[in-house]
């Protein structure tokens, strides 16, 4: 045996080994693989272990946000495309161990062991963590199996011959508890059609054979270190005593109410099979956490009716809830409420934080962050909610599990007038146009988590909340009561009112690039170029009249009057960034080409924040022969904007037209994250695969553009070539 190097479990980017942890419903589960791993593995730092997990339920969704806040050591990553999934995740490091979420590690033991083993035993496949002279398979009425010769290679470590043997230890590639080299995986899996965790292990058991001539050995310790126990699958008695069956769906609910697999019992057991289903024990977990956390963002202009507020939600009928009021630096009267709030009723847990900035996106988010409860419940100061709102919008969360939010009609009141205002309906397709959500819902925390909070810039940071929760595949139910009374902000009538909305709407189309094409895209963004709502109306006025005149002048065809009012507002009004726009246009019109970059250079050069000049300069750039400049100008553009998902393409064509494919290659998948529906953009990532021979990659992308529309015209024309060139291959391997 060749001599081994010493391990020490360093971690970062020092980690040899990649956890995979495969998981589907199994909070409760999850929760013990993870405590009992933990708790006996000696050098978890070497691991960096992945949770790849999908959920089919709100509430399973939940408890997956709750395992990712309390092991934060561990990164959760929901389910996309699985193959894509673990074969991206395989590449990332030169060891894996695979668990299962129903596996339970039962006694001490160290990661360097199985890696310093394989790189011993080169004729290995792989290191067992579930195998060991104790997994005979034999219970009081089994027939006796077979066992392999076991040979002990070092201290407590045993290999054996795996194409001879039988049940358990002639199943060498498994997913649940074994570490193996991923180079011995990686070649067969890209070969491999699989959609799901049975499918992978299903299709690495069917081809084994194809190790067996250069790995026909496994290694193992001589006592199993982990072991299945199907938990959902074993009739058990429930924590009260009475008999019952821990299904699934019955597992989640008790875990919602904390209650905890105690792994502490397994300590030491010694399992007669790799699966072995084991009468679980359960535990309470520490102070049971509140269902509800209602969040009271309470900035300075609106705390005129803050008692209203809270009283709505002290008379509440269903009393398990947490009240946070969030203010920023200098809200003591929001301190005072709160003490009043608690002397009036000691039951209630009220807590009061502090932000830096007083924006509602923002003291929300602070809020949010130090909420326990299941459920949040945003409520602005100043809006109340009936005394059973609470108790309506839970029992709905409650009895649809695929229902992460619960909304309400209103009464609106403003100007001494009230009205009923009826909720819409939670459809993409109708949030695209306009937000019909109040901003006032119960929703499962976790959509936060996944919306990653509200957004600054947005335009409205309901309506963006609304929308990404809808785009992440979230659903939402209306509860038809008006159960909610709020009074708008602002003034109604303003004559701005339909220009702000114009702009907010732009902001939402630019929010969300996936869901809008790229002319709504350059709408949007060609409205907030114009946009005059931040001027104040004696400025907006002038520049309007200038805007006017310049498109009189145009009329008429006298384009030097035009630029010469274009240019005049430039240079009174040098941070209005429509004026530069309309001025290169009216250059480029006239193919002066130069005269149209030199003018978006200079207002770059004034309102340098501004990524819609940088995109027209580069455009401009690249279409006289100048790629370096236009590179350098969408990359400018990128600083500013790096969600865009045009830009990323633009500097992909860039890339492309220089043959640096594999830098085409990395812009495309970067804009195709954030506009996975782009048919083009996942052709022109397959051709710049194929032209990187990454034919993996390449076929990838082409069954993605393939699925998403298959009679696009350049999805019909690559068919028809592949079948053209499939075609070609008999005649020329005949000559």
């Amino acid at each position: 045996m060749d001599s081994k190097p010493t391990l020490t479990g360093s971690t970062g980017n020092m980690q040899q080994m990649i956890g995979i942890l495969f998981s589907k419903d199994r909070g409760m589960q999850l929760d013990a693989t993870l405590r009992s791993f933990f708790r006996h593995c000696r050098d978890t730092g070497m691991v960096d272990l992945k949770v790849l997990y999908t959920a089919s339920s709100a509430l399973h969704e939940q408890q997956y946000d709750d395992l990712r806040r309390e092991y934060g050591s561990v990164e959760f990553l929901k389910e996309e495309f699985f193959r894509n999934d673990v074969l991206a995740l395989l590449m990332s490091r030169e060891y894996v161990l695979f668990l299962a979420d129903d596996a339970v590690f039962v006694r001490g033991f160290r990661l360097a062991d199985a890696v310093e083993s394989l790189q011993g035993h080169t004729d290995a496949i792989g290191f067992s963590l579930r195998l060991g002279e104790n997994t005979t398979g034999r219970g009081p009425q089994d027939a006796p199996r077979n066992i392999p010769a076991l040979t002990e290679v070092s201290e407590g470590i045993i290999k054996y011959r795996w194409i001879e043997a039988e049940h358990d230890f002639g199943v060498p590639l498994e997913l649940s508890g074994s570490v193996y080299r991923t180079q011995d995986l990686l070649a067969l899996l890209k070969q491999l059609p699989f959609m799901g965790p049975a499918d992978l292990e299903a299709g690495m058991d069917a081809h084994k054979s194809l190790y067996a001539q250069y790995r026909p050995f496994l290694l193992c310790h001589r006592k199993s270190i982990v072991f299945r126990n199907p938990v959902d699958k074993t009739p058990s008695g429930s924590p009260d005593g009475s008999a019952g069956d821990c299904g699934v769906e019955k597992l989640a609910v008790m875990f919602r109410d904390g209650l905890r697999i105690a792994v502490e019992v397994y300590d030491g057991f010694t399992p007669e099979s790799c699966k072995q289903a084991v009468e679980p024990q359960f535990r309470q977990a520490g102070k049971k956490r509140p269902r509800v956390s209602v969040v009271v963002p309470c900035p300075g202009h609106a705390r005129e009716h803050l008692p209203e507020t809270l009283s709505s939600v002290m008379h509440q009928v269903f009393r398990d809830l947490e009240i946070i009021l969030v203010h920023e630096d200098g809200g003591t009267d929001v301190e005072d409420a709160s003490e009043i709030l608690t002397a009036e009723d000691a039951s209630l847990s009220v807590r009061t934080l502090r932000c830096e900035t007083g924006s509602r996106a923002s003291l929300l988010n602070r809020g949010i962050s130090e909420a326990g409860g299941e459920y949040v419940l945003p409520l602005d100061a100043g809006d109340t909610i009936a005394s059973d709102a609470l108790q309506f919008c839970v029992a709905l969360l409650d009895s649809n599990l695929a229902v992460a939010v619960a909304y309400t009609d209103s009464i609106v009141s403003t100007g001494g007038e009230s009205w009923r205002e009826n909720a819409g309906e939670f459809e993409l397709q109708k949030l695209m146009n306009s937000c019909g959500i109040p901003a006032c819902a119960l929703y499962c925390r976790f959509l936060w988590e996944q919306a990653k909070g509200y957004k600054e810039n947005a335009g409205d940071e309901t309506w963006d909340f609304w929308l990404t929760c809808c785009e992440l595949g979230f659903q939402g139910r209306r509860i038809p009561e008006p159960l909610l009374a709020r009074r708008p902000s602002g003034s109604e009538d303003s004559s701005k009112d339909q220009s702000v909305a114009a702009e907010t709407k732009a902001r939402i189309v630019l929010a969300h690039p996936g869901l809008f094409d790229i002319a709504a895209r350059n709408q949007a963004e060609s409205l907030l170029a114009n946009s005059l709502v931040r001027w104040d109306e004696k400025e907006g006025a002038e520049i309007t009249r200038m805007l006017e005149a310049a498109s009189r002048a145009l009329s008429r065809q006298d384009l030097q009057g035009a630029a010469t009012i274009l240019a005049a507002c430039a240079q009174m009004y040098p941070a209005y960034t429509g004026s530069y726009l309309a001025l290169s246009e009216l250059m480029i019109g006239e193919e002066q080409l130069e005269a149209a970059a030199a003018i978006l250079e200079a207002g770059v050069g004034v309102v340098a924040e501004e990524a819609v000049l940088l995109k027209r300069l580069g455009t401009i750039r690249y279409s006289t022969g100048d790629a370096a400049g236009a590179e350098k100008a969408f990359l400018d553009a990128r600083a500013l904007s790096p969600r865009d998902p045009d830009i990323l393409l633009s500097l992909a064509n860039i890339y492309n037209g220089e043959e640096r494919f594999a830098e085409s290659l990395e812009r495309l998948h970067d804009a195709l994250k954030i506009i996975p529906r782009d048919v083009e953009a996942w052709i022109s990532a397959a051709l710049a695969a194929d032209r990187l021979q990454d034919y993996d990659k390449a076929q990838f992308a082409f069954d993605r553009a393939c699925a998403l529309d298959p009679e696009h015209p350049l999805v019909k024309k690559l068919v028809a070539m592949s079948l053209e060139n499939e075609g070609k291959q008999p005649e020329e391997s005949g000559e």
